[in-house]
């Protein structure tokens, strides 16, 4: 069975990358819970953060990191915390 999920677009790149939290923070230069905090709409990111993230996956503008998308992951890419966010 698929699930489909909203996810920011954040979250869809660096996952579709094969990137962790922890990867793309080190990329970023950023801390992991501050990529955690974003993906999950709970840390605002500023205009600093925002642009680290987007050069180091490659998106501009920077903005468009934060817009929600819907994805169809397969159940084996799916985690936890994703699965929750489904049956919610």
């Amino acid at each position: 069975m698929q699930g489909v999920l909203r996810v920011t677009l954040l979250t869809y790149v660096r996952r579709n990358e094969g990137l962790t939290q922890a990867d793309l923070a080190a990329r970023a230069g950023l801390h992991r819970l501050t990529v955690w905090g974003i993906e999950r709409g709970r840390v605002n990111p500023n205009p600093d953060e925002l642009e680290r993230l987007a050069t180091a996956l490659h998106v501009q503008p920077p903005e468009a990191l934060l817009e929600q998308v819907e994805v169809v992951w397969p159940p084996h890419q799916r985690t936890a915390s994703t699965e929750q966010a489904v049956t919610a």
